[in-house]
This record gives C-alpha cells, structure tokens and sequence, in this order.
C-alpha cells in the first residue's frame, strides 16, 4: 500500500469512528487528475452536517485543479471555506451557505457564471479573497467586475490577487 492509500485509509478510519461533530477539516496534499478519496471524505463530512471550516489547499501543479464533488454545496453551517487547487463546474443552482462569512479562493479553475452564482448564495459573506494569480475563470457573456460586486452586499474585507491583467478567458 502507497502512501498516499495509507494516508486516505487513516482519514477513512478516524471519520468512521468518530462519534461527535466534526466542526474543522484541514486537507493539504499534492494530487493528480482524480483523486475520488477526496470526494468519498467531503461525502462523509456532509453527511454528518456540522462542518463550520473547510480549507482544500490541493496542489495540482499546472493542470486543473481537483474538480469538486456536488456534496461539497450540502455543508450548510460551513462559516470558512478556503479552496486552493480546485475546479468548479457545478451546472446546477447551489443550496445556499446561509452561515458562510469568510471564503477564500486560490487556483481555482471556473466560469464566471459559477463564480457568481456561488458568491450569490452567501448572503452573509464578509470576508471575500479571489487569488486570481493561478486561476482559470472561463468568460461567458458580458459579465463585469460590477456584477461581482452586486453578489457582495455585506462585504467589509476585499482582496483580489491578478497575475495577468486579462484572466478571463473566451469560450470556444
């Protein structure tokens, strides 16, 4: 058994026997393509439902990031989200993070429509970080940065990171 198997079947058999809410999850790893371990412990942790903090931070070099399981939306009480290495393509409408205060993203791979239907489901959002320096966020229409900020009606902390002036990208 690798490593990588190793550390996954501790995370399984720590999430399995743990009787109690979990209220932090921390997962700091290199990965390659699909990596469906990730997604059975976001299944896990949404199925118990009391996750308050969630930081991804999964290097996946140059490639896209690790796509993100539609069980991710189901964590309800998160108040932190902080994803790093990640893909978002989720078609479909988000259930709201009602509870969602402080949400930061670094290389994350999306489309503007996703990007702002997920900061349109945080309607207590405050704290707001979009490290743009590694991201892909593919353009799809005549989206601005104002619409950007009209899914950002509470928000009291701004910080936008740009490598490259024009990081949206048209589709084919």
């Amino acid at each position: 058994m690798d490593k990588r198997c190793k550390l996954f079947y501790a995370i399984y058999q720590v999430l399995l026997m743990h009787e109690g809410p979990i209220h932090e999850f921390t997962l700091d790893m290199e990965v390659d393509g699909s990596c469906v371990e990730i997604d059975h412990i976001l299944h896990h942790l949404s199925k118990k439902n009391t996750l308050k903090i969630l930081k991804l931070d999964l290097d996946a070099g140059i490639d896209e990031g690790h796509r993100l399981p539609i069980s991710l939306f189901s964590l309800q009480h998160l108040t932190s989200l902080y994803l790093h290495g990640c893909a978002l393509y989720q078609q479909r409408s988000f259930n709201e993070f009602g509870c969602l205060t402080t949400l930061h993203l670094g290389s994350v791979w999306t489309y503007v429509k996703t990007l702002l239907r997920l900061l349109s489901s945080c309607p207590l959002l405050r704290r707001l970080t979009l490290d743009c320096e590694c991201s892909v966020i593919f353009r799809s229409g005549d989206t601005t940065i104002v619409d950007l900020f009209k899914c950002l009606p509470l928000i009291e902390y701004l910080n936008v990171v740009l490598f490259i002036v024009e990081i949206i990208l048209s589709t084919w």
